[in-house]
């Protein structure tokens, strides 16, 4: 039988979003330990929960493909809501008795179920363990201090841009907010030509992401950069050319208009140099 203690950690900004981090726990320089951040703009304790849980049962099935089907993971965590919401899903599935379950919200259900398929097509036994939340156990401890030092490395910022167009004269401005009093703060002019909304969000990006790593060089952490935008069309452009920059599989070819890019590519540059 292998043990699993799985652990979360939201923390609030001063920004006023959550940053997550999950973690799930084995024993001392297991290869199977596992911490990273909760993916997704819902960010909760359930879906934290969830996807700990999911994390572990693939950490494992992935290191030992070759385990028969005797073998037991029992994975071990806090959250009773969610350790009966997805027992309740796999019996579901199985065409099984299913019992009244604690209410999960609707944006954790996907991660139960997919969780739930994940232990339904494993090769190995997963039993799930509610632990009290006052109960000292060494893995819990450890599961949650791994997940806390990944949500207090994350980084949110936030980008926007002033487009002023005045007879033939266009002039934009660009704005980069990481928090109160925070030195990376940055104003300034969109240099260059076109001048237009598109390119001077993207400059303000270029910025964000350029403060981020002048302080990377002056030892200040960061393990995971969120640049909140209002413009999905930026976004897309964005995450669209980094994923052709890497060869990412099963990304579609865009042609970008080529007024954005050069702006485009000194984001992407300024990506490629952060420690993330």
């Amino acid at each position: 039988m292998t043990v699993a203690y799985v652990f979360l950690a939201l923390l609030g900004t001063n920004l006023g979003c959550t940053q997550t981090g999950i973690a799930a726990y084995f024993s001392p320089g297991d290869n199977h330990n596992f911490c990273g951040k909760l993916d997704g703009s819902q960010q909760s304790s359930q879906r934290a929960s969830i996807e700990s849980i999911l994390w572990a049962i693939i950490k494992f099935k992935v290191l030992m493909p070759n385990i028969n089907g005797d073998s037991t993971l029992v994975i071990r965590s806090k959250s009773q809501p969610v350790i009966e919401f997805i027992n309740n899903c796999r019996a579901q599935l199985n065409g099984g008795h299913t019992e009244d379950i604690m209410y999960i919200p609707s944006d954790a259900m996907e991660d139960a179920i997919v969780a739930a398929y994940e232990i339904i097509n494993s090769n190995f036994n997963v039993e799930l363990e509610h632990v009290h939340s006052h109960a000292h156990m060494v893995g819990i401890e450890m599961a949650h201090a791994k997940a806390t030092k990944v949500a207090s490395l994350m980084q949110a910022v936030y980008v926007n841009s002033a487009f002023v167009q005045k007879d033939d004269t266009c002039s934009s401005g660009v704005g980069v907010y990481f928090g109160p009093g925070d030195p990376r703060i940055y104003q300034g002019k969109q240099p260059g030509t076109p001048q237009t909304a598109i390119t001077a969000l993207l400059e303000a990006v270029f910025h964000a992401v350029k403060q981020v790593h002048k302080g990377q060089t002056q030892n200040k952490q960061v393990s995971n950069l969120v640049v909140k935008l209002e413009s999905q069309e930026v976004i897309n452009y964005i995450t669209t050319a980094i994923a052709q920059v890497n060869n990412e599989p099963d990304t579609e070819m865009c042609n970008f208009p080529d007024e954005i890019l050069d702006s485009l590519l000194k984001v992407v540059k300024a990506t490629k140099k952060l420690r993330l």
